[in-house]
């Protein structure tokens, strides 16, 4: 995914204005106000060098961050009318080849955004949607950004050539290219092979922490769910470190520091966990060859674990609680973890053993 974001090209850019709704108890106490109406493009708006920077750039760095989910979509749902327009673009552009014609991308767009404007009700704010369909040397795509836009604010069309309406670039200059933007929402399909790949990314709520996002966006407007539910992959994660820690010929002082941050990882205030992060940061490695994060994430790779995922340790917070230490005379060492911190002093020798010292009274011998 991340291989795809580095050598973007943007080929086009169609702009849809879709407006926020009254509320039922607004239009009751202001019977005269009047709803903005949906806004369609009929052609592509221009775009100049700045755009085509600023996109790739925030594709990039959104869609390839930390905070960008997998996600596929979910044949649960029987009906869902952006999950069947993302399909046509794909579908119409392995027969021309790409890129999608004009006339079929605006009709696309037009009920990604009718579609859009059908699902949000008055808690969701206003705002423009702007569609990029785009390739690099082996597969294409199409991105969709939701960018809300301050209450009061809207930007202006202009007439094209035969009476048809698009937005002008200056004005999406002006609202994506200064403080205006109050929120994007990013999403990035694209062909490998026969299947459509889909990230998401949102970057003021995140798709997890808030429900409402997830089931309003994520399911109700994209017809998706995460390719992998947060607990499973937190527990996949877990295994798969502590099975590192175990394999691997590290030194004593080695695993101990790993388990401490897998640790730390899985129980700070972080919500997201990025597995390649937690390897450069905390793996020991090598000045010319990062050979133990290689090893790592070839191992993550192979057990089907997400670069980055949502936290939820649901699976796995009881054995959180324990940690064993089993030591190569047979002796082992079992206790709560926060028991075994305080009452366990671990020293690390010159010769490469560990000197355990547990200071306490006798329960029971047996």
């Amino acid at each position: 995914m991340k291989e795809f974001t580095k050598n973007l090209m943007v080929d086009n850019l169609i702009v849809h204005d879709v407006p926020k709704k009254f509320s039922k108890k607004f239009k009751k106490e202001n019977p005269d106000a009047l709803c903005e109406e949906i806004v369609l493009s009929d052609v592509p708006t221009g775009f100049d060098n700045d755009l085509i920077k600023f996109f790739h750039a925030k594709i990039a760095s959104t869609i390839g961050s930390t905070n960008a989910f997998e996600v596929e979509f979910d044949p649960s749902l029987v009906e869902n009318k952006t999950r069947e327009a993302i399909c046509k673009y794909f579908e119409i552009g392995k027969k021309t080849s790409f890129p999608v014609p004009e006339s079929e991308i605006i009709n696309i767009t037009q009920e990604i955004a009718k579609a859009l404007h059908a699902i949000q009700s008055a808690q969701n704010p206003g705002g423009i949607i702007l569609f990029i369909p785009c390739h690099n040397k082996n597969c294409h795509g199409l991105a969709i950004l939701k960018v809300e836009r301050e209450d009061g604010v809207r930007i202006q069309q202009k007439m094209a050539g035969q009476g048809k309406k698009t937005f002008e670039v200056e004005h999406i200059k002006d609202l994506m290219l200064t403080n205006k933007t109050k929120l994007f929402k990013i999403v990035l399909f694209y062909q490998d092979g026969e299947n459509i790949k889909g990230f998401v990314c949102d970057q003021q709520q995140g798709v997890i922490r808030n429900r409402e996002v997830a089931n309003f966006f994520l399911i109700g407007f994209l017809g998706c769910k995460l390719k992998e539910e947060p607990h499973v992959s937190t527990k996949k994660f877990y295994e798969a470190v502590t099975t590192y820690i175990n394999d691997k010929h590290l030194n004593d002082s080695e695993k101990l520091d790993i388990r401490m941050h897998l640790i730390s990882t899985l129980t700070n205030n972080a919500t997201v966990i990025n597995v390649l992060e937690f390897a450069r940061n905390f793996l020991p490695n090598t000045d010319m060859l990062n050979d133990n994060i290689q090893d790592f994430m070839n191992m993550i790779k192979q057990k089907k674990i997400p670069e980055s995922f949502p936290k939820d340790i649901q699976l796995i917070a009881e054995s959180l609680k324990k940690v064993k230490y089993e030591l190569e005379c047979g002796i082992k060492i079992i206790g709560l973890e926060e028991i075994v911190k305080n009452h366990l002093l671990i020293e690390s020798l010159d010769d490469g053993k560990t000197k355990f010292e547990v200071i306490d009274h006798i329960r029971k011998v047996e």
